[in-house]
């Protein structure tokens, strides 16, 4: 029940399109090394562009997921916020938290093993304490829901209800 999960659930019901984070990662990883700089800057640009575009063609809403680094993304929060607001649009930020043992569990659940994703729990502890991942964006407003016991459907219209959404 991730980020994922949940934007799919949103996305049934608003009728938004879901760019999740792992699409940009994984056109990235086609060009360049996982992790380069040049790899970084791709999937940034990749993800504005996108962005821009939908903006730009009246797309009535996207749901983009990926997870926040604490002082590392506040450049490209901020560069995500310019590019809708330039065109119009809003952006609101949802951050889904779970307790760690929950989170250690679900990234080793099978049907991970197919993606990109971070699949062990060693490998989540690493990221988590090298990035400050998980982590309320300082400078912005934004809606925690705790997502061990609800259900994405709940996490989804709590979104829903909270920034006023249309449903379908």
């Amino acid at each position: 029940m991730g980020k994922l999960t949940v934007a799919r659930q949103l996305s049934l019901l608003t009728g938004y399109k879901v760019a999740h984070n792992h699409l940009s990662l994984d056109l990235a990883e086609s060009v360049f090394d996982y992790g380069s700089k040049e790899f970084r800057d791709f999937v940034i640009e990749l993800r504005l562009l996108s962005l821009q575009k939908a903006v730009a063609n009246g797309v009535p809403g996207i749901i983009s997921t990926f997870c926040y680094a604490l002082k590392e993304d506040d450049d490209y929060v901020r560069r995500i916020i310019g590019t809708v607001e330039e065109g119009g649009g809003e952006v609101h930020f949802v951050l889904l938290n779970c307790s760690r043992p929950e989170l250690e569990e679900r990234v080793c659940s099978p049907d991970r093993a197919a993606t990109t994703k971070i699949k062990s729990a060693e490998t989540l502890r690493s990221a988590l304490n090298r990035n400050e991942l998980g982590k309320e964006i300082p400078f912005v407003d934004n809606l925690v829901i705790k997502n061990d016991e609800i259900e994405p459907i709940m996490a989804a219209r709590i979104v829903i209800e909270k920034f006023d959404l249309n449903m379908v």
